[in-house]
């Protein structure tokens, strides 16, 4: 089994570890390649109502920084979007043609 680490290392030539150790976000193309704290030790992120606690944890993790961690989410979020509706567009066209089989749709 494959750790997520070694997929990242695998896939970018940048590992979780290296990015945390160095505290960066991973390198591109999956990540940005950024600090992910200001001079001062805070978080580098513009949202001030997020939990900056809940992305350090989760960069922990992944390697992304907040940023692209929103980045990712927004990405998936639009993915099921375009999943729904095709999934809806398949209904309906299912529903039309068993509509005109059964001769409803006349």
């Amino acid at each position: 089994m494959t750790t997520l680490d070694e997929f990242m290392t695998a896939l970018t030539g940048d590992s979780v570890a290296d990015a945390v150790a160095e505290g960066r976000c991973l390198a591109a193309p999956v990540g940005c390649g950024a600090p992910v704290f200001n001079a001062d030790g805070s978080l580098r992120h513009s949202d001030p109502d997020d939990d900056p606690e809940q992305y350090v944890a989760e960069w922990r993790l992944t390697g992304l920084c907040a940023d692209c961690q929103d980045a990712h989410e927004a990405d998936e979020e639009k993915a099921v979007e375009r999943h729904t509706w095709a999934c809806n567009a398949y209904m309906a066209h299912l529903d039309l043609m068993a509509d005109l089989m059964t001769g409803e749709g006349e």
